[in-house]
């Protein structure tokens, strides 16, 4: 990892000039410092990682509103192209011609200055802070993956991975009315933080067989949905339930048993990013059904960017999510 110089880009047509705030650090962010690669997505050259952002518009170019200059905004990383069938209809998150931030070869956001479309900003009110701006993104992804499951209330559930994508979806899915909520990690700081945010239940799949602490909890029942983002799910699941396939998939391959799905009858969806969600899960932010501060666990400059990824990496000093501080607002 390095830093270098390079111009200040200029707005083009229906875009702005960003310069960038908070910057959180995402697994796959992490995943492309220390692999290269996600699956087939492979980094050939020299690549600005980054895609969960907050920022301040300074200059907008033709046909973009004038009346961003000056105000915070929270970023859609997935620049979809609202062309082919699939934007039309609304599933912008599967466009095949998509161009998402700080994947290769779309640089991202850790750089002080950067261009982009207008119309995939959300403007942040004084209430929310940069930090929790660039939080926005995966708190999108648990609104969508909550929208996907469409729990009914008192309905139990399970979040297989407190990260925090699973910690959003905690949140969210504790909003949705749901009763039981039991988390699981392999990581008791994570738990504690689980718990603090609403889970009923917390099991340490270090210290506890995952399947039967369920099960004991739930009278042998198991439970209606499994959030999964770190690597369990199927039999969790309580026949006619619901398995939501959330966190990339270390190797970029996921197997699971085709014959408990089928004798459950279970529905299993791949969640893929958020789908049109932002303004939505920002709303929430706003109300209070999300606390996005406490998901913030490190703050650095941006000088020391080089020591957020090994510490992130390795889980050290029971890290969350780190966000590294481009600029102050």
């Amino acid at each position: 990892m390095r830093f270098h110089d390079e111009d200040c880009p200029t707005p083009g047509a229906r875009e702005v000039l960003l310069e960038v705030l908070s910057v959180g650090i995402c697994r796959s962010d992490l995943d492309y410092w220390k692999d290269g690669r996600i699956g087939d997505a492979v980094v050939e050259q020299p690549l600005v990682l980054g895609h969960e952002f907050s920022a301040r518009v300074v200059e907008t170019g033709p046909g973009a509103d004038s009346n961003l200059t000056g105000q915070r905004v929270a970023v859609e990383p997935a620049v979809s192209c609202m062309e082919c069938e699939w934007c039309r209809r609304g599933d912008t998150n599967v466009c095949p011609d998509v161009r998402f931030c700080g994947t290769p070869p779309v640089d991202g956001a850790l750089r002080r200055y950067m261009t982009y479309p207008a119309q995939f900003l959300a403007v942040l009110p004084d209430s929310v802070s940069d930090d929790a701006g660039a939080v926005l993104e995966p708190l999108a992804i648990a609104v969508h993956a909550v929208d996907l499951a469409r729990p009914r209330l008192e309905q139990s559930t399970a979040i297989v991975g407190c990260g925090p994508v699973g910690l959003s979806i905690l949140q969210a899915a504790r909003a949705a009315g749901v009763g039981r909520l039991i988390a699981l990690d392999r990581l008791d700081w994570r738990l504690d933080l689980a718990s603090e945010f609403g889970a009923t239940d917390t099991i340490n799949v270090n210290r506890e067989d995952p399947v039967d602490a369920v099960a004991g909890l739930t009278a042998d029942r198991c439970v209606d949905f499994v959030f999964e983002a770190a690597g369990l799910a199927i039999q969790l699941a309580a026949p006619a339930g619901k398995v939501l396939l959330v966190g990339i998939a270390p190797g970029g391959e996921t197997n699971f048993s085709a014959s408990i799905s089928r004798r459950r009858g279970l529905t299993v969806y791949i969640v893929r990013r958020s789908r049109n969600t932002l303004h939505r899960a920002l709303a929430m932010l706003v109300r209070g059904v999300f606390d996005a501060e406490r998901l913030v666990s490190h703050r650095f400059p941006f000088a020391q960017a080089g020591q957020v990824f090994p510490l992130a990496y390795n889980y050290e000093d029971n890290v969350v999510k780190a966000m590294i501080r481009v600029r102050e607002s």
